[in-house]
């Protein structure tokens, strides 16, 4: 799949509250402004890949992108569930995500059970292939492990790895100096051979001096 793997963070918000009382499969949501970062042509579906919640140790996950069927969500969703037994929410937290692989498209089910039972199945097939040494490599990216304080970063800020091989820059790379504990604001990024704004990536010729920062 040519947006694979998929560098994404955002704060994570309120979502519909089903995850854990309903599936007991607990979710963490991105807001719609860094669900409308995704790629319009990214497939619907479940996917696997890590997680990291602050600064935190990086787990596996699974992620659905789309309507839920079974729901009949009208805004599409970014829904995470970390393989990862956490003591408390964390609602107002940055997730980074990195998505390495696809398992499925969206489905709709007969009952709730059928639903709960396909979840448990793609936990369980996360699990095997995040196992595999190309996915388990990505764990280790710097973009999980950023010093703080540096420069904040822009809402949803996401990229593919086609996207930065075309900059010429590595996926740890882009991400070098952002805070990932700061809130999502508005503003302009500037990185070492590019610049961030909104949607759209404008690549600049990377030189010896050092990009100038923002101002926050």
């Amino acid at each position: 799949m040519r947006h694979l793997p998929y560098f994404c963070r955002g704060e994570v918000v309120k979502g519909f509250g089903r995850g854990s009382k309903e599936l007991g499969i607990p979710t963490a949501n991105f807001s719609e402004q860094v669900v409308e970062s995704f790629p319009s042509d990214i497939p619907t579906g479940i996917y696997y890949g890590w997680a990291c919640v602050g600064n935190g140790d990086v787990h596996k996950m699974v992620l659905s992108i789309g309507w839920n069927p079974f729901y009949k969500n009208i805004k599409k969703s970014v829904e995470t569930h970390i393989i990862h037994t956490f003591k408390e929410d964390f609602y107002g937290e940055i997730l980074s995500i990195v998505i390495t692989g696809y398992i499925r498209p969206e489905k709709n089910f007969d009952s709730l059970d059928a639903l709960i039972s396909a979840i448990q199945e793609d936990i369980e097939e996360a699990k095997r292939q995040l196992d595999l040494p190309e996915h388990l490599k990505l764990k280790e990216d710097n973009f999980f492990h950023l010093p703080e304080g540096k420069i904040s970063k822009q809402p949803g800020l996401s990229a593919s790895l086609k996207s930065l091989q075309q900059s010429g820059q590595q996926p740890s790379s882009l991400y070098s100096g952002m805070s990932s504990l700061s809130k999502c604001q508005p503003q302009l990024i500037v990185v070492q051979g590019g610049v961030l704004k909104g949607k759209q990536t404008m690549h600049l010729p990377l030189t010896r001096q050092k990009p100038p920062l923002v101002r926050l």
